[in-house]
Parts: C-alpha cells; structure tokens; sequence
C-alpha cells in the first residue's frame, strides 16, 4: 500500500519535471537550452529518467508483496517502461548531436504520448490502490 502511495507521489513529481521542459520549450530563447546536448541529455538522465526507477520499483515492490494478482499493477509497469522508451528516443537525439528542430518536432511530438502516459498511469495506480485497501476490509472479502 505504502509503496503505491510513494509511487504516486514520484509520479508528480516527475510530471511537474516534464511540465517544466514543456514550458521551457515554449519560452522564446528555447533554441539555446534545447540545443546545449550535454546539458540536456543530463538533465534527461538525471532528473526524469532517475524519478521513473523509483516509480518501477515502487510498483514492483507492490507486485510482488500482495497475493493477488492486479492486472492494473501490470499495465502500470508497461506504461514506465513506455515513458523509458518515450524519454530514450529523445535522449539518444541529444547524444547523436542532432540539429535543434529535429529536436524540437521529437519534443512536440512525444510530449502529448508522455502526458497521456502519465495520466492512465496515475488512473492505474489509483484504481490498484483503491482494490488493494478495498480488500483488507473485512466485508470485502469472499
């Protein structure tokens, strides 16, 4: 349960990191932060990438600790390992020494596939969440 709840707290947080990129990106002189590759591609490793491990774990750990067998807390796996991918395509931009509006078009085109991954992801933990408390009651079981 602990680990659910832990997880959706490093699910906001690495939303509001992504939201952050998304802004910068908006802003006018973005050409000169998108196109710093080193900085960026840290910036990715560190900050987004190393918020989704804890967001895995986390899941895994609730996976495995309960005797039931969620088919939420699967798809919640898969949507991580989909935002990994998401947020690798871009890395792997920055890392080729791409140009700045190659860059760019990946960003705008992955952004809506992060955010719509990070919302049905939030949807799974909540529902796995409210199963798992729904079955220590005493009422709830069969």
């Amino acid at each position: 349960m602990t680990g659910l709840f832990e997880a959706q707290c490093y699910l906001d947080d690495f939303e509001s990191s992504i939201s952050e990129i998304q802004k910068r990106l908006n802003q006018r002189q973005s050409d000169r932060i998108f196109s710093s590759h080193v900085w960026m591609s840290q910036k990715i490793d560190d900050l987004i990438l190393g918020k989704l491990k804890p967001i895995k774990e986390k899941i895994t750990y609730a996976q495995q600790s309960t005797d039931s067998n969620l088919i939420h807390l699967k798809v919640a796996l898969n949507l991580t390992t989909e935002l990994y991918g998401l947020l690798n395509e871009i890395n792997s931009l920055y890392k080729q020494r791409e140009g700045y509006s190659a860059i760019k078009r990946r960003w705008d085109y992955n952004f809506p596939a992060i955010f719509d991954r990070v919302n049905k992801l939030r949807d799974k933990l909540k529902v796995s969440k409210e199963i798992l408390e729904g079955s220590n009651k005493p009422y709830f079981k069969m």
